[in-house]
């Protein structure tokens, strides 16, 4: 027994080993290194074990950067990718998909909101001209997460009530957010022959739809914070939260809390790989990290100067501290709005007004 139990401890490890080692070729984007280990990692996804394996040292967000390189507005205009590329970007969006499987577990759905699956998707989408594989793939990948279930809320990390699950209404609003009623009627527009190809493009159309009338612009604000994916937008502005900063309320201030973990996870998190053991499990871009920080310091600012009472709820949360921990950090951006934010801690609301 103990040399059985060896045995499989052993073969854990190795497998693990294995996928940090691919997840970096990965992130590496590099055709060559892709070519190589394709294969392997095919071979890896017919198992759900080491699909969570793959899961658990970031391969998700491996995934999505290579996605979201190949399929960047500068890149794709200047040079469409080639036929190798999309032939890595069809087995790429393949392991999405059988990984999308998986997202009763805790830890694959945390990933599939904190590594990016959906923007890569939806940008995806978006790129023209693509083969019809890549295509059938992606919205199948993109219909299992609209259509998942969960049993229990998750990430603890980002403070989610009880009610806030990471289920198909999640994904489904991620992807509104990200923009994919775009896509997705120009590919409704399209004549196709492909009956998995129609079938999705119709599901997906009439989720997308019924659900964008229904969502509203805190709606889309939520959907993003617990993303983690900030980016500056009209949901960042002195008039949202004039106009929100009540809503803020909402189950304990968990968007607050929320915002709060994010400063303090990426100004802690590494922009790139840790070291070889570590593999690729916060694998982060570094520019962007920096954004979403100035971000969040700005959200909490304009909570403090327009919440009746939001110096006190940060002052519980020890929000000033997690603040003034920015002020010595090495992007200016960030100190900037770590100041602006400290300043709206610091002084009366009637002054800020």
């Amino acid at each position: 027994k103990q040399c059985r139990v060896s045995s499989f401890s052993w073969f854990e490890q190795a497998t693990r080993q294995l996928c940090s080692w691919i997840s970096m070729q990965l992130f590496s984007c590099d055709d060559v290194s892709i070519s190589i280990v394709s294969p392997a990692l095919l071979t890896l996804m017919n198992s759900i074990k080491t699909r969570v394996t793959f899961v658990d040292v970031g391969g998700i967000g491996c995934i999505s950067n290579f996605i979201m390189h190949q399929t960047h507005p500068i890149n794709s205009s200047s040079s469409p990718p080639s036929g190798i590329q999309q032939q890595h970007l069809y087995e790429l969006c393949y392991c999405l998909w059988m990984i999308s499987f998986d997202c009763h577990l805790s830890s694959v759905d945390n990933r599939f909101v904190r590594d990016g699956a959906v923007p890569a998707l939806v940008q995806l989408l978006e790129l023209t001209p693509i083969r019809e594989k890549v295509i059938r793939v992606a919205l199948a990948t993109c219909c299992n997460l609209a259509h998942s279930s969960t049993k229990a809320p998750r990430n603890e990390h980002l403070f989610l009530p009880p009610q806030y699950q990471y289920d198909g209404s999640f994904f489904l609003k991620e992807m509104i957010r990200c923009g994919i009623d775009r896509p997705i009627d120009m590919l409704h527009a399209r004549q196709w022959t492909d009956p998995d190809i129609v079938s999705n493009i119709e599901a997906l159309h009439t989720l997308v739809h019924d659900n964008y009338r229904e969502m509203t612009d805190f709606d889309a604000y939520k959907a993003e914070v617990l993303s983690g994916d900030l980016e500056w937008n009209v949901r960042h502005t002195e008039s949202f939260f004039r106009q929100h900063a009540r809503a803020l309320e909402e189950n304990d201030f968990f968007i607050i809390k929320a915002l709060l973990s994010i400063l303090e996870e990426r100004s802690l998190s590494p922009s790139t790989f840790g070291n070889k053991e570590q593999g690729t499990d916060k694998v982060k871009d570094k520019n962007n990290d920096e954004e979403v920080i100035a971000i969040a310091c700005f959200d909490i600012g304009e909570f403090v100067r327009y919440y009746p009472n939001g110096r006190s709820v940060l002052k519980v949360m020890n929000g000033k501290d997690i603040v003034m921990s920015l002020l010595e950090h090495k992007n200016a951006e960030v100190q900037r709005q770590a100041i602006l934010c400290l300043s709206k801690l610091l002084l009366k609301q009637h002054v800020l007004k």
